[in-house]
């Protein structure tokens, strides 16, 4: 646990300093009076306002999983009808499918099939597990199948009854890399005023860290988080603990 706490906030402090080098790098460059015009100061400005936009969900995601793992804020674990949980990801992500031309396919779900779960901590993960691949994909499809298993999760003596929600796609597992290279280093401006100064356009990307922050929040529920590859591309495995109280919804 020490070891896994060293790593995260290695983690943590490698993210946050990435939009924070970028917005540094920015006005480095405006200060040192090196845009071609106003029209290029404003575009690198709005450049430094999106990665501080980033630095602060950043910031804002890490605080929430603090409180959350120690017990500052509560996790309003209740039954959740899967086939509910599942159209409120539709819901939220259809849009962004639709300026993708991309498409998303949900099997047939049970209606009578409820997990014990956080209804917002759950749907955020949710959410962000689906929103990443279409972010790198131009085609294709994105199938969501849930599956009911028995599974023994760590820390667990016989094996639980499990819902298992399969995100599938032709995206790379490599989206959720271990560790993330570091963002390309900006030259110093000292040097001349030269477009090599110029920062790359965008943020950099966090995935890693989003990537653990889902999985601890999975963790914090009673479930896990895998990804895995497969012939379609990659799955991705959201399993949550069945309701065992099933039974009084039917």
């Amino acid at each position: 646990m020490a070891r896994f706490h060293a790593g995260f906030l290695g983690r943590v402090a490698h993210e946050l300093r990435s939009p924070l080098n970028r917005i540094l790098g920015i006005h480095q460059i405006i200060l040192a009076d090196l845009c071609d015009s106003p029209e290029e100061e404003r575009e690198f400005l709005a450049q430094s306002q999106a990665a501080a936009q980033e630095l602060l969900r950043l910031l804002s995601q890490v605080s929430n999983l603090s409180k959350l793992a120690y017990g500052t804020e509560k996790l309003e674990i209740q039954p959740l009808q899967v086939q509910t949980l599942l159209q409120h990801v539709v819901d939220r992500t259809h849009l962004q499918f639709t300026n993708r031309n991309l498409h998303l396919q949900v099997a047939a779900i049970d209606p009578n099939w409820y997990v014990l779960a956080d209804p917002a901590v759950t749907l955020q993960v949710l959410v962000n597990l689906v929103e990443t691949p279409i972010a790198h994909l131009d085609q294709g499809t994105i199938a969501i199948a849930v599956a009911r298993q028995d599974r023994r999760l760590p820390d667990a003596g016989k094996p639980q009854p499990q819902m298992d929600i399969v995100i599938e796609g032709a995206f790379s597992v490599d989206l959720w890399p271990d560790s993330i290279a570091p963002p390309p280093a900006l030259a110093d401006v000292t040097e001349s005023p030269s477009p090599q100064h110029q920062p790359p356009p965008g943020v950099w990307p966090t995935l890693g860290l989003s990537l653990t922050i889902n999985q601890l929040l999975i963790e914090l529920m009673g479930g896990a988080l895998e990804i895995i590859a497969s012939e379609m591309g990659t799955q991705i495995h959201c399993v949550l603990p069945l309701c065992p109280l099933e039974d009084e919804f039917l």
